[in-house]
């Protein structure tokens, strides 16, 4: 024991010097964040909440969309049906066009929820669909400069 403990201190890093804190940030999150596109037309009000960035949900659009498709698809992604990247194209014109003017929301994330769900644990094709939701996300995300996903795994149904 007393070896790993000695190891444990001589790492790189272990010092007793410790690094700068990072400041906090302060994101809003929750049922009433705005599309990309409400954060596109309302972007010069919301810089002046004290946040440092929020949550966006992506809409879908188009006239392929399939009726049961939610708008918001990304509240929905642990789905089996198949999505489009032409569908989001919209959103991501939404993201681009604002992408550098935030002086103040500049940590942005993308929600994912998980809830409500159709695909069973042992369901293959439909795990390869939920796969592929997040990674349309991600690029989402990375195309339209926010930080990141957040994920919402709590089942609200």
């Amino acid at each position: 024991m007393i070896p790993l403990i000695l190891c444990l201190c001589l790492l790189p890093g272990a010092s007793s010097t410790q690094a700068q804190p990072r400041p906090k940030k302060l994101i809003a999150t929750g049922w009433d964040s705005p599309t990309t596109t409400q954060y596109h037309r309302d972007l010069a009000a919301m810089e002046t909440l004290p946040l440092d960035g929020t949550t966006l949900w992506v809409q879908a659009q188009g006239e392929d969309l399939p009726p049961s498709l939610n708008t918001t698809p990304f509240r929905t992604a642990f789905s089996r049906q198949h999505w489009q990247r032409a569908w989001f194209n919209q959103a991501l014109a939404d993201l681009r066009a604002v992408r550098g003017k935030p002086s103040r929301l500049t940590d942005n994330f993308l929600r994912v929820d998980a809830d409500p769900g159709d695909v069973d644990w042992f369901d293959d094709e439909g795990w390869h669909e939920i796969a592929d939701h997040f990674r349309l996300a991600a690029w989402i995300a990375r195309e339209g400069g926010l930080k990141s996903i957040v994920f919402d795994p709590e089942p609200y149904t």
